[in-house]
């Protein structure tokens, strides 16, 4: 319960360690070109217990692109489009009472509550103009990429580069630079302009082959990128957005306070394979995967910054005999790999010092390291060309716990004609931390495929039985007071995914070693035994009744029990995609649909509005009781948690091939225009911001929490001109 529960991921035999934190953190997949991957393979937990520890989550295997022999074969493109943000807060109201001597009273804050205790009697109710909205602007987004790739009988490349920026979709209003200018005040533009994204990433992958039965592989990858964005954006738990909305905070100050942040992280491997004979492979991998991440917060009183180095390492060595009999083939594996990870961060802050080297300032310095070794025997058989049986086995020496996990995997498959039945059982565990033990997962799955029309339709599904073993921190107390404890227990996910993407799936936390254990999670989120992980609760409802008949449910009109009650998770249970394609000669259309429900969220900025006394609920006199009850018992109820389900455009396209006769007047060989949508349209019945679930990054120590984002996600159009040569 203390990672997000994000895959492993092993990049041609690299195991991405430095991409995330401590126990897994996020994908970063982003970092990779998606030009340069040749496939991806997804494995679950029971297929993936050769890859070790952090496999519990399942396993994305991914391979880039690999040269081959030839003249060279470049490609290129250009790409230009706009992000257009959107401001979907909520509408913010306020009571004015014109002639009242209290000057709050008399500019907005003449709420219900205030005119009950008679304090003021509402002559107008006004809808607050977006303070947000004027700042807001389409943002200018470019890519461009180019790759070649060649090479001669024993000897293939292919190196490729590309380069990305994103500008600021929020641009300060006029009015907001003669304001602060009128002060004395310079606006630079990083001021005017306070976001920025920009990546650079170059790769390259080289084979080759010394002799005919050796091969060498060389890969090597360094990306960089850098992040400018106001505080208020990636911190949204510091309520600075909200306090721009109700204007306490004018954008102005708010766009000064940023977070400036730079990451570089570089990847480099070698493989070699080595065939002596036809049934003899041995095979030997050793990586590095680094990153460096600093960031800084500028603009405002004293100083935060924080900084990461992580250095992962690798080292794989295998062999592979493959034997047999008439109608029996078999493949025997043994396989040995060594891992380790380094990590030294450091972080300084203070709300007064301008440096951390003079004043009062504090400092956290975290430095761990962790290593492992393990050996893994596989067996795999096929009979008679229809069923294949494989086990394996693998044994990991985890250093500094002196733990030695042993995990085992079982997969059978038939084949007849178009139709196969498939089966895995396996356990696969989690990277430890300050525990006991590892974490460790164990899947039962089972389902079938069927193709037809010589390939062209399938369809296939697979159910899944899968329980994770976990360690939850436990809030407990003694007459010293509260403390955390390590409290072991058991997670149940149950579900089924359809070849024709779509899926379903139940979570429960299963039991805890400490009766009555709940976990604490996000806002308003928390595990406990019996329910999903991470789910909402949300405060009992109150009694009310407007006892004095003034219309209005005051503070001491409601009563009723104090506790909580369970109102949904914030995972979906079930979802689906659909991409159709169709294609007419030159010009290919597609789309991509994306729904998602069985989720509940958690409609934070109406509850803090409804806080603040700025939410319809609590203004206006029409509102009904229950809703009125809900803003005077002051505390989150279900009234502010709602269904999440939704259907989403994520993107349309068409792309038009440029004729033969063209290209060769162009002296190209091919080039292609495409021009595409993303995040085009969602519907919904939810009335917030948007109803995707949302967590920001989670740190160690902390289970998923989910947030409410800023604003939906940006609508994107782009305009792609692709050449090769």
């Amino acid at each position: 319960m203390f990672d997000d529960r994000l895959p492993l991921v092993i990049l041609d035999g690299i195991r991405l360690d430095a991409a995330s934190g401590l126990l897994g953190g996020t994908l970063r997949l982003e970092e990779i070109n998606p030009d340069d991957i040749e496939s991806i393979e997804v494995l679950s937990p029971a297929q993936s217990v050769r890859y070790g520890p952090g496999a519990a989550n399942g396993v994305l295997l991914v391979q880039t692109r690999q040269g081959h022999p030839g003249s060279p074969q470049w490609r290129g493109y250009a790409e230009v489009g706009t992000r257009t943000p959107s401001d979907r807060l909520t509408q913010l109201v306020s009571g004015f009472d014109a002639g009242n001597p209290d000057s709050l009273l008399r500019n907005g804050e003449c709420t219900l509550l205030a005119v009950a205790a008679g304090g003021c009697a509402q002559d107008s109710i006004v809808a607050l103009a977006s303070r947000l909205s004027p700042q807001l602007r389409n943002a200018v987004r470019r890519q461009y990429g180019l790759s070649v790739t060649g090479g001669w009988d024993r000897l293939s490349y292919h190196v490729a580069g590309e380069f990305d920026g994103d500008g600021s979709p929020f641009s300060l209003s006029q009015g907001e630079i003669d304001r602060l200018q009128s002060g004395g005040q310079a606006v630079s533009r990083s001021i005017r302009f306070p976001e920025h994204a920009g990546r650079a990433n170059v790769s390259a992958n080289i084979r080759v082959q010394p002799v005919r039965t050796l091969t060498i592989g060389l890969r090597g990858m360094h990306v960089s990128r850098d992040i400018r964005a106001p505080v208020f954006v990636n911190d949204l738990s510091t309520g600075g957005l909200y306090d721009i909305q109700t204007g306490y905070i004018a954008p102005g100050e708010a766009f000064q306070l940023q977070t400036v942040s730079e990451a570089t992280r570089w990847l480099e491997n070698v493989d070699v394979a080595w065939v002596p004979t036809r049934a003899l492979t041995f095979t030997g991998n050793i990586g590095h995967d680094g990153a460096r991440f600093t960031s800084a917060r500028q603009g405002g009183p004293g100083v935060l910054t924080e900084s990461a180095i992580i250095n992962s390492n690798t080292l794989g060595l295998g062999a592979d005999y493959v034997w047999g009999f008439s109608g029996l083939h078999l493949n025997s594996h043994v396989g040995f790999e060594r891992s380790s990870i380094n990590r030294d961060s450091l972080e300084c802050a203070s709300g007064t010092s301008p440096n951390c080297s003079s004043g009062a300032y504090r400092t956290y310095n975290e430095r761990y390291w962790q290593r492992f070794w393990s050996i893994v025997l596989e067996q795999r058989a096929v009979i008679h060309d229809a069923l294949e049986l494989v086990g394996t086995v693998r044994r990991d020496q985890i250093r500094f716990w002196n733990k030695k996990p042993v995990h085992a995997g079982l997969h059978a498959s038939w084949w007849h004609r178009s139709l196969r039945l498939h089966a895995d059982y396996g356990t696969a565990g989690r990277r430890p931390f300050f525990f006991v033990r590892p974490e460790r997962t164990r899947e039962l799955s089972t389902g079938f495929d069927v193709t037809g029309l010589s390939g062209r339709v399938s369809a296939g599904a697979t159910v899944y039985d899968m329980r994770s073993s976990i360690i939850g921190l436990v809030y407990t107390s003694s007459s010293s007071g509260y403390y955390q404890v390590a409290v072991p227990g058991t997670i149940g996910n149950r579900g089924i995914e359809l070849k024709a993407s779509a899926w379903g799936n139940r979570n429960r936390f299963l039991s805890a070693s400490l009766p009555g254990a709940f976990v604490y999670a996000g806002i308003q989120q928390g595990s406990s035994v019996g329910y999903p992980v991470g789910s909402y609760w949300a405060y009992r409802p109150p009694a009310y009744s407007d006892a004095n008949g003034n219309g209005i449910i005051e503070r001491n009109e409601i009563s009723g029990p104090i506790g909580v009650t369970w109102v949904g998770t914030p995972y979906p249970t079930q979802g689906a995609t659909l991409a159709p394609q169709v294609g007419l000669r030159a010009i290919r259309i597609g789309a991509s649909l994306d729904y998602q429900a069985g989720h509940v969220v958690f409609n934070q900025s109406h509850w803090y509005s409804c806080f603040a006394g700025h939410c319809p609920w609590a203004v206006d006199p029409a509102t009904p009781l229950a809703e009125q009850a809900a803003v005077a018992y002051g505390q989150p109820t279900p009234r502010f948690f709602e269904k999440g389900d939704f259907l989403a455009l994520r993107e349309l396209w068409v792309t038009v091939d440029v004729p033969p006769r063209i290209a060769s007047a162009l002296h190209v060989k091919a080039a292609s225009i495409t021009l595409a949508g993303r995040n085009l349209h969602t519907w919904t019945g939810y009335s917030g911001i948007s109803p995707e679930p949302y967590a920001a990054e989670t740190q160690f120590g902390d289970a998923e929490a989910f947030t409410e984002p800023m604003m939906p996600a940006l609508q994107q159009w782009s305009f792609r001109v692709r050449i090769s040569y």
